[in-house]
């Protein structure tokens, strides 16, 4: 021991960083252990954030709450998020993200069949609507009415469209379906979806209400053809 130095008792021991918490560590690896940890916090926030707003609904639920079983402080939330509606947003994103990627997901086998993917990726999509209650309440019961008609419909196009614009492309390259401009197509398609999945969540028994909405929305798609399209 240098000479002058008093020894640390245990107390002041546990307190001197370790590692990369060191404020001598190196700065990049400082850098990077904040972020982890900022990382780290938003994902609790929003996994406690999904988990009470499919249980109790948006407007039954405190910011309070979201604190409490996240974990976090307060102020930590409102770092991440503005308020309660924007980290409602985002937990919207990610379930709605997850229902496409999920669809997208069970069309893999037909590469090469768009006529396929479409009419599949679409039955798939409302089954799992109708299975999934956190998905109802989330996006399709609370998203409108916490957002607004105008958001709620730019999200959905946000997540939705790009696929559906792709698949309509190929469908059109291989003369399925007849030569013109993708993206009103595919709006009307999205609109036809968003009625369905609405019907689906608000109806008494969703599983029911699936196979009417599926039906009826197929039945549409294949009006799309044309007469030398494939059958």
């Amino acid at each position: 021991m240098a000479a002058g130095t008093a020894p640390l008792d245990k107390t002041a021991r546990d307190t001197v960083p370790k590692g990369e918490d060191r404020a001598d560590a190196p700065p990049v690896r400082r850098v990077r252990r904040v972020q982890q940890r900022s990382t780290d916090t938003r994902r609790r926030l929003l996994a406690a954030a999904r988990d009470v707003f499919a249980r109790n609904g948006y407007h039954a639920t405190a910011t309070s709450d979201l604190v409490e079983l996240s974990s976090v402080s307060r102020g930590a939330l409102y770092h991440h998020f503005s308020d309660k509606e924007a980290i409602f947003e985002a937990v919207l994103r990610e379930v709605a993200l997850e229902l496409r990627q999920d669809a997208t997901d069970a069309v893999a086998a037909y590469a090469g069949d768009p006529w396929r993917q479409l009419k599949v990726s679409l039955q798939r999509y409302m089954e799992f609507v109708a299975v999934r209650p956190e998905a109802q309440r989330i996006v399709l019961i609370d998203g409108p009415a916490v957002l607004g008609w105008e958001r709620w419909r730019s999200i959905r196009a946000e997540i939705n469209m790009p696929g559906l614009v792709t698949n309509l492309g190929m469908l059109m390259d291989q003369h399925i379906v007849a030569s013109q401009p993708k993206e009103p197509l595919a709006q009307l398609i999205l609109a036809a979806m968003n009625e369905a999945a609405l019907a689906i969540a608000h109806a008494p028994k969703p599983t029911r209400t699936e196979k009417l909405m599926t039906r009826a929305l197929l039945n549409l798609i294949e009006g799309l053809k044309g007469d030398r399209g494939l059958r």
